[in-house]
């Protein structure tokens, strides 16, 4: 059975991540990845305000070597696999596996897909869980919501950046984190929780939003 392991703070706030870097493929041990980066060195606010020409020069080959990664680690090695994020700033692109011994192949299928990308630019890290047990405790938490079986609503369920569990919109995260789970089938490793305080979702009528309109 898959368990869930829920985090003894509760927070009402998406809260900030730090991560811890792991050597850079291609790179030894303790050397920071090659940067994709301006020589000056830019905030995340100043790029988000760069003209779209500078600002995609900047940022596409991040995002070209982001999309073999997740495509390779998708489909390629899902057994390590976790997730990826792009450091705009350091012009790097953060790979999240479960083995970091094993990253080298995940990343040569991802050279293979798209023979343009800077290999150098990739900084590997260890995450928790992969993206195929966060997805299965996800979709375990949703089946338990059908089936009633939850003692709280769910506003909504979502993978960490860092893989390191999901995070829990719910109205009362409070009620949520001493709430008794009920079992369901799936891997056993336990899955962290953490809850955030979320509006619940409310079905709202076809007729009412198909046209993105509303009654004057």
């Amino acid at each position: 059975m898959l368990s869930i392991k829920r985090t003894a703070v509760v927070t009402t706030a998406a809260a900030s991540l730090t991560f811890t870097a792991s050597a850079a493929f291609g790179a030894p041990a303790g050397t920071a990845p090659t940067s994709h980066a301006p020589s000056v060195k830019l905030t995340a606010k100043q790029i988000a305000g760069l003209p779209s020409v500078q600002q995609n020069r900047l940022l596409d080959p991040l995002r070209r070597i982001a999309a073999a990664l997740d495509t390779a680690g998708t489909q390629d090695d899902p057994s390590i696999y976790s997730s990826l994020s792009i450091d705009a700033p350091a012009g790097v692109v953060h790979l999240y596996v479960t083995d970091p011994a094993q990253s080298a192949s995940l990343i040569r299928a991802a050279k293979k897909r798209d023979p343009r990308i800077r290999t150098g630019s990739i900084d590997v890290r260890k995450p928790r869980y992969t993206l195929t047990q966060l997805h299965a405790a996800r979709s375990a938490l949703y089946t338990q919501q059908q089936n009633k079986k939850l003692q709280y609503r769910l506003s909504y369920v979502a993978v960490e950046p860092d893989g390191s569990g999901l995070e829990v919109g719910t109205p009362d995260p409070d009620q949520a984190a001493t709430a008794p789970l009920a079992p369901f089938t799936g891997d056993q490793a336990p899955v962290e929780i953490r809850f955030v305080k979320a509006a619940a979702v409310r079905p709202t009528a076809w007729r009412d939003t198909k046209w993105s309109d509303s009654a004057p």
